[in-house]
């Protein structure tokens, strides 16, 4: 169901139908071949087995506490928290909310877990042996990480791709705008380019554009939507590249038949070819909002390969301070996108920055690295919207509200990617990942 990349766990789901809560004497389970001792035996509840679980995490390095002011069970391991309320219908893992139809329990002192929530949670390799009545579970896992896309702007872009060659799937060079009618090279990355291609990794050449007239001069008639399609074409040629990305933003509303009649053009001249095309594309959670209609998520996700979508700047530099990408919104967008587009077509835009606003200013970006440089201040943490923040007075003793990103809240939002299962992740941007996150994303 999902892939989950918590290196522990067990599983089991047993087709015993047992009405009501009933001891489950006779249930064994291994773990890599190992007996596993359970000081109590499994319960069954509603069909489901629930098993006291702290001597298997303990085993396997993580930790199992019971948080008694929420009644919940709280499991970590590295960055991967999973949280278990005995109340309700919902647990939580990353942040994340999921439906359960059993919940923890307490019994005779001990926490049990349930078993089948878990097996899903965290894509176990179990097997069971009914007439053994035997439960082996393996922790050689052999889920692949989500693909990591990252837009490539800068010198600091290569350092991250040099170190990271390991986890990168795909490379976007920031290198062509369109001017007017033309698109114009502003730079060029041939080391980047090199050192992805020698490594097998894709370069997908990216095409701004946010010029809301020059936008509509350009996609309005057939004669000069054929020449961007050619030039991006020449581009492509030219450089070698493995496909294009489109980022054309502020797109008018009234420009979307226009703009999704360039996309299929487009898609024509290069997917015959085998060139990759994807589109980078506003976040939204309905159609209602003027500024984002002319992204025809439904239409455009027939065309092209890939949409990326930019889940980030909920709250931006003229807005009023609040989090860049809460976790909630970010849900929303992605149960919106996956209305509209097959999953597997949709890469979660993932945005690594924050910005830092003086009362009554407009905001500047920021990324980790500066915010833990900022002046002493309150550092603080919104479970409402799982990200960070940071309260400061400068040396004119005004006050800054600081929302950002850190570890934590980047990976409730690759747990919100696994959930709805998506293609895959884009870090905005490269040379913006602090090691903490490559660690996440490592795990």
């Amino acid at each position: 169901m999902r892939k989950l990349l918590f290196g522990l766990v067990w599983i089991v789901i047993l087709v015993l139908l047992y009405p009501g809560h009933v001891q489950a004497a006779g249930i064994t389970v291994s773990l890599d071949g190992e007996i596993v001792p359970l000081i109590d035996p499994p319960i069954l509840e509603q069909g489901r087995v629930l098993v006291p679980l702290r001597s298997i995490f303990e085993k396997m390095g993580a930790t199992v506490n019971w948080n008694g002011a929420l009644k919940q069970v709280e499991i970590k391991r590295g960055s991967q928290e999973i949280y278990l309320p005995v109340e309700g219908n919902q647990a939580f893992i990353n942040g994340v909310a999921y439906e359960i139809d059993v919940l923890p329990r307490l019994e005779k002192g001990r926490t049990f877990v349930p078993l089948r929530f878990i097996s899903q949670a965290l894509g176990a390799r179990v097997n069971w042996d009914n007439l053994k009545r035997h439960v082996s579970v393996g922790t050689d896992f052999n889920n692949q990480p989500l693909p990591v896309w990252g837009y490539y702007v800068d010198h600091n872009s290569y350092v991250s791709l040099e170190n990271n060659l390991d986890k990168i799937n795909a490379i976007l060079p920031f290198s062509y705008k369109l001017d007017g009618s033309q698109i114009i090279e502003n730079v060029y990355f041939p080391q980047g380019q090199t050192l992805a291609q020698t490594n097998n990794i894709p370069v997908y050449a990216l095409v701004f554009a946010d010029d809301q007239e020059a936008l509509s001069v350009a996609l309005a008639s057939q004669n000069n939507r054929t020449a961007l399609v050619e030039q991006i074409y020449d581009l492509v040629i030219k450089r070698g590249y493995q496909g294009v990305n489109l980022d054309f933003e502020r797109i008018k509303a009234q420009d979307k038949d226009n703009y999704t009649l360039f996309v299929k053009e487009l898609a024509g001249k290069l997917q015959p070819e085998g060139f990759h095309l994807s589109l980078s594309v506003p976040a939204k959670i309905h159609d209602e909002f003027s500024w984002t209609k002319a992204y025809d998520y439904a239409a455009l996700g027939k065309l092209a390969d890939s949409l990326i979508i930019m889940a980030y700047d909920q709250h931006y530099s003229g807005s009023s301070p609040g989090p860049v990408a809460s976790l909630k919104w970010v849900e929303s967008v992605v149960r919106y996108a996956v209305s509209q587009i097959d999953s597997q077509k949709l890469v979660l835009g993932i945005g690594l920055y924050g910005y830092d606003w003086p009362a009554g200013q407009k905001g500047k970006t920021v990324d980790l690295a500066q915010v833990l440089n900022l002046p002493h201040g309150e550092a603080g943490w919104s479970d409402e919207h799982y990200t960070p923040y940071y309260r400061y007075n400068d040396e004119n003793d005004v006050e800054h509200e600081v929302w950002y990103e850190n570890r934590r809240s980047i990976r409730g939002k690759i747990e919100v990617a696994s959930k709805y299962n998506l293609a895959g992740i884009a870090l905005w941007r490269l040379g913006l990942v602090p090691a903490e996150v490559w660690n996440v994303i490592a795990e």
